[in-house]
């Protein structure tokens, strides 16, 4: 409310934080007042109406991953406001002994018949992951039960993203130098080949009954 009624230049008030609000909806997420109702701008109201799709959209636009949407940073702003799971916040003692631990990064709501857990997983940079979980009964809820709930929700998440996560393939290791001594085999020409005594007679006989006869000098004056 204090932000809008700074941006608008007029006293504060809950009209004026819904118009800024829904304003916004309408300029990123692209949701109207005919997808969702907020009644007061906490999430703390039964008369809010919003859908857990609805609110991962509203998270990747807040969080700068939809393209077009907020500038980065007022994106890293607003994660920076973000609890992290087991380290500080509202979240400083859940998600303990789980994989989501220090990779989630979300906001809790506390409600009577409403339990909703939102924001992003950052298991791998490369692929943040919105998410937002809600749970409505008729009846009070039993808070630890519905928080541990969506504590192995989402560590099965953490795990999920963690083994499909692209992993770079590794660099081939460089050939070994050969030794030496084979270099210096492989760079010394081989020696001509030597014929065998044998191999040089049978290839003059060879030649020579290959040659015509000469006559003898009692044939020629015939």
């Amino acid at each position: 409310m204090t932000a809008a009624g700074l941006a608008a230049r007029k006293p504060p008030s809950m009209e004026l934080g819904l118009e800024a609000m829904y304003a916004w909806l309408a300029r990123h997420p692209h949701l109207g007042k005919q997808d969702l109702v907020i009644d007061t701008g906490s999430g703390l109201s039964y008369r809010t109406q919003i859908s857990p799709q609805e609110l991962v959209s509203i998270v990747r636009s807040a969080a700068g991953f939809a393209s077009g949407d907020t500038r980065p940073p007022a994106a890293d702003a607003w994660l920076r406001s973000l609890a992290v799971a087991g380290t500080d916040g509202t979240l400083r003692r859940r998600f303990r002994g789980t994989t989501a631990a220090a990779a989630s990064s979300a906001r809790p709501a506390r409600c009577r018949r409403r339990s909703p857990l939102s924001g992003v997983l950052d298991v791998d940079p490369q692929r943040p992951l919105a998410f937002a979980l809600v749970t409505n009964t008729d009846a009070p809820l039993r808070k630890p039960y519905i928080r541990r709930a969506h504590e192995l929700v989402l560590a099965e998440i953490c795990k999920y993203v963690s083994k499909t996560s692209a992993r770079p393939a590794p660099a081939a290791a460089p050939a070994a130098p050969a030794p030496a001594a084979a270099r210096r085999a492989a760079a010394t020409p081989a020696p001509p080949r030597r014929r065998s005594r044998a191999t040089r007679s049978s290839a003059r006989s060879t030649t020579r009954s290959s040659m015509p006869r000469r006559s003898s000098r009692g044939e020629r004056r015939r």
